[in-house]
């Protein structure tokens, strides 16, 4: 009988839908994190050792994200711990062009299990399901980027990958760098949002220390607006500027469009 799979951060966007592609193929899956039993907290440690006793495989997404600061220690200890209680294989969700994602990648590699990490572009469903989303709803995106374009990806994509990964040895210890089919800058996206939202969306690039105001004046937690702020001087500079086939070659389909899942999200009522 197959052991089930560990999903740290299964209740979030990408955990939560690994978790459903794999219980979708009757595989036994378990989902911790800060909201259900059992639990797990990236800010208390002493929540991890008795949620990773018992099993050989876990999909890891760290919260709130590996560009903090904090994330190096962190995963760094879980590594440690997962060794100790005999968890031998993680599948890491990554972040393209993170300086700490680059440095958590390292700390995984070296620490003597086995691995993947899907090293993956900007989400479209952060405009759908979290973040940018009622900037969708207002008409008005604003934020601290120009004309730079990223390979926007969607997240069941991701989920497809990350099951295949999971359920598969012959791919382990392999990184696979995920991103959507093309290129898009935000002026391009709120093209899309208009003609298929049959509504005027705007795009406002501002600075960053307008960008940084705006949010506190919203009330967003500290440790958000700094993640924020390193995350639009880190990876929307340009070096991000390139796709991959990295997602068709795994899953023998190109990845969904942008236009797809506007298309999609607009059937699923969102935005509404």
């Amino acid at each position: 009988m197959a052991e089930s799979i560990l999903i740290i951060g299964g209740t979030g966007k990408v955990g939560r839908r690994v978790n459903d592609k794999l219980m979708d193929l009757d595989r036994k899956t378990v989902v911790a994190s800060r909201k259900v039993y059992p639990y797990f907290n990236w800010s208390d440690s002493t929540t991890w050792r008795e949620t990773l006793k018992g099993y050989k495989q876990a999909f890891v997404t760290y919260f709130p994200d590996l560009l903090v600061e904090q994330s190096t220690q962190d995963i760094q200890l879980f590594c440690d711990i997962a060794k100790e209680v005999g968890l031998k294989h993680i599948v890491l969700l990554s972040g393209r062009g993170e300086r700490g994602a680059k440095q958590a990648e390292n700390i995984l590699i070296q620490s003597g299990l086995t691995w993947n990490i899907l090293r993956c572009s900007w989400f479209n469903q952060n405009f759908s399901e979290n973040f940018l989303y009622d900037s969708i709803v207002t008409g008005e995106i604003v934020l601290p980027v120009n004309d730079v374009k990223e390979p926007f990806i969607d997240i069941n994509d991701i989920a497809e990958v990350a099951v295949k990964v999971l359920l598969d040895p012959k791919y382990e210890n392999k990184l696979f760098e995920l991103t959507g089919p093309e290129l898009l800058s935000f002026h391009d996206l709120a093209e899309k949002f208009s003609v298929k939202l049959n509504k005027k969306v705007h795009f406002t690039s501002v600075g960053l220390k307008e960008y940084r105001s705006i949010l506190e004046k919203e009330g967003v937690p500290p440790v958000f607006v700094n993640m924020l702020m390193t995350l639009f001087q880190e990876v929307f500079d340009g070096r991000n500027e390139t796709t991959t086939n990295d997602l068709e070659k795994m899953l023998d389909y190109k990845p969904t469009t942008f236009d797809a899942f506007i298309k999609q999200s607009i059937t699923q009522g969102i935005w509404q």
